[in-house]
This record gives structure tokens, sequence and C-alpha cells, in this order.
């Protein structure tokens, strides 16, 4: 099974597409996200207090996959982050994960707060 939570919470799972079990898959990811978020924005501040702004770039290319890695062998999911500016050829998206940020992007300009944006999809693989 794969699995894949990403910060604006984009989703790859191998399983039946079960209510239930989609639910419980979801909420693992939002929890994931949440973390990896988290546990990334604290780093930056202790960053920036202890070395000023300028920082922040390092600390995002070597704090967030470490955190990352750290999220993946806890729970064995596949862990990242992407966005339709990555600076790294690694955090590009794919076309599921553009096309998602694409709605975003468009449900952000009708006035949808970012905040409750999610997508998630199950799909079957081999």
């Amino acid at each position: 099974m794969y699995k894949s939570s990403l910060l604006f919470l984009l989703l790859f799972f191998s399983a039946p597409a079960i209510s239930d079990k989609t639910d419980k898959l979801a909420e693992q990811a939002r929890g994931l996200s949440q973390t990896f978020g988290a546990q990334l924005k604290q780093q930056l501040q202790q960053g920036m207090q202890a070395r000023g702004p300028v920082t922040a770039l390092d600390i995002c290319n070597l704090q967030a996959p470490a955190i990352a890695k750290t999220q993946e062998q806890a729970s064995g999911w596949s862990v990242g982050r992407t966005s339709m500016k990555a600076r790294l050829e690694s955090n590009r998206p794919d076309t599921w994960e553009l096309l998602t940020l694409l709605d975003f992007e468009k449900q952000k300009a009708a006035g949808v707060d970012l905040a409750g944006m999610e997508n998630y999809a199950v799909v079957q693989s081999e």
C-alpha cells in the first residue's frame, strides 16, 4: 500500500474505496500534515530568532526533508510537500497534485479560505 501525505493533504492510496477506511486514512493524513507543518514552523521560528530571516530558506531545505523522513519512519506513510512555485525538482507537483493546486487557486480566488481546503482520492493500483 502506497500512501502519501502532503501539506495540502494530497493523498494517494491503493485500497478499496470503503467509506470508513477512507475516513480513517484521511484523518491520519490530516494528522501527519498538521504535525509536519507545526514541526517545520517551530524550526523556522527558532532559526529566525537565532540567526535572522535569511536562514529560513536553509531551514526549509534542510529541516523539511528531515521532518518528513522522521514522520515516514514513524507512520509508514510517504510524507512530502509541493507547491506551484517549488524550488527543488523533487518537490515539483505531479499531474494530479498540479490539478489539485490549480483547483485550490481557483477556490482561493473565489474567496474560499485556504485553511479549510483539502483534497484526497482513493485509487486502486497494483
